[in-house]
């Protein structure tokens, strides 16, 4: 099948490399809302790395959302390069990130709006370490 055999591997599209995570173009994406402000530098992140992404979240605590955030990326446990990169942040990031099928997310979730910052702050952390490590360098 032909769409299996492109999604088997990123692929990233670069005119020239990226300067910073902020270069990384989103403008296919057409969500609405748009993409919350505590997530996007990771969805940058992801899109650098050539994912497909398909849906995120800063993280809430009201109502049914989710208090954490995360983003859901398309054939996410395909792409075997992504494990040892999260597993190499976590080993100096005090929030320690998790692949649950599609998604990416923290593997605790906050209880009050204190502990929902520190992870949205993480979630940056891991966008700049995925940018400094493995996107600006190609």
């Amino acid at each position: 099948m032909v769409e299996r055999e492109i999604l088997e591997k990123p692929t990233r599209y670069y005119w020239y490399p990226p300067k910073c995570l902020e270069d990384i173009d989103l403008s296919d994406i057409r969500d609405y809302p748009p993409i919350d402000g505590g997530i996007k530098p990771l969805v940058q992140a992801l899109r650098g790395l050539g994912l497909l992404t398909m849906g995120s979240c800063e993280g809430h605590l009201c109502g049914r959302r989710h208090p954490h955030p995360w983003v859901s990326v398309y054939g996410l446990w395909r792409y075997e390069e992504l494990y040892p990169m999260i597993e190499t942040f976590n080993e100096t990031s005090e929030v320690k990130w998790i692949i649950d099928g599609i998604i990416l997310c923290p593997s605790t979730e906050a209880s009050n709006e204190i502990k929902l910052k520190k992870l949205q702050i993480s979630a940056q952390n891991l966008a700049q370490y995925l940018f400094d490590n493995h996107i600006s360098n190609t």
